[in-house]
């Protein structure tokens, strides 16, 4: 009789047990380039671009409807050029399984070249929406810029902080199901062998 080691193609039947053999390699979900999650992501990201300017415009007092219009344009655009670049560029740079994020500089790189191209591609999407020549604002000092820039770089930051930490928790959840499942085959396993 086949033993619980013998090699066995991934999903096949081994005879002395009853569950069948899972593949061995676990992948994040957010290793995997999908759609309908991307899709998801980028939806999820438009609406904290609205929650940020919500929170902007409250802070600095411009509540007026074409404050919040202005501001939401800008958000949302900066937020989501942003989690376009970084979220689409760590598929280039092969993504580790288990966190779904580039390895060691890759993925610092890839956060701050994203935020940066995420911030040009956003303000000018802003300026477009909001009838303003492209980059007008900054043409009169860089002063403006380099807070923006850093504002919009510490918010990218976070969203890349908080999308490396969902692909590792959702690794660990995979390795906790699977050893939950092993333990589970080996005791039908002792079971089995004591009949």
């Amino acid at each position: 009789a086949p033993t619980p080691d013998a090699a066995e193609e991934p999903g096949s039947h081994n005879p002395t047990m009853s569950l069948p053999i899972q593949e061995d390699r676990l992948v994040s979900s957010y290793a995997r380039l999908e759609a309908r999650e991307f899709t998801r992501r980028g939806i999820r990201v438009a609406l904290i671009g609205v929650l940020i300017a919500l929170v902007m415009s409250y802070a600095t007092g411009h509540l007026d409807w074409a404050s919040l219009k202005r501001s939401v344009a800008y958000s949302t655009s900066i937020s989501v050029a942003s989690w376009f670049f970084i979220d689409g560029g760590r598929f280039f740079l092969r993504p580790d399984p288990v966190t779904a994020w580039p390895r060691g500089w890759r993925g610092l790189a890839l956060s701050v070249v994203g935020c940066m191209l995420g911030f040009a591609v956003g303000s000018a999407l802003g300026d477009l929406m909001n009838g303003f020549p492209v980059y007008s604002a900054y043409r009169q000092g860089l002063r403006s810029l380099r807070a923006d820039l850093l504002g919009s770089m510490a918010i990218g930051a976070c969203f890349s902080g908080f999308y490396y930490l969902r692909g590792q928790t959702a690794y660990r959840e995979a390795q906790l199901a699977r050893a939950q499942r092993d333990l589970t085959l080996a005791r039908l396993t002792m079971l089995q062998s004591q009949l």
